[in-house]
């Protein structure tokens, strides 16, 4: 009854199949990927590839400025811009509120000089008739 059931079952033809597959391509292939060659030929793509991609953004850049579009650079340098600004509006913040202070303190004091009692203004000195 096994025989019967693996032979109508697609699912364990297919399995076997993939096995055997498998056993036939796993050592050629891994021979292949441990190669010399191989990882020679996976070192020249790489470098092909990377300085593809460096030539695609080179042009895309200057196809994007001759558009007057910004492109990536711009809006890098536009945000150094803008963190060198919030970097320097904090410090002025800073300075004004060192400000703010001492003039709450000089407010202060002149406060308490004007609700202090008032001396009693000293008697003017009279002139001697002689």
């Amino acid at each position: 009854m096994s025989n019967a059931s693996s032979q109508t079952d697609p699912f364990a033809a297919w399995k076997q199949m993939f096995d055997q597959f498998e056993q036939a391509f796993s050592k050629p292939l891994q021979e292949t990927l441990n190669s010399e060659a191989f990882a020679a030929t996976l070192g020249d793509t790489r470098e092909r590839q990377i300085a593809s991609q460096q030539a695609m953004r080179e042009g895309m850049e200057k196809y994007l400025q001759s558009m007057r579009v910004p492109t990536k650079s711009d809006h890098a340098a536009l945000a150094a811009q803008v963190v060198a600004l919030e970097t320097k509006i904090e410090a002025l913040e800073d300075r004004f509120d060192v400000v703010e202070d001492k003039l709450d303190q000089i407010l202060a004091k002149l406060s308490t000089l004007n609700s202090a009692p008032a001396a009693a203004p000293a008697a003017p000195k009279s002139r001697r008739s002689r």
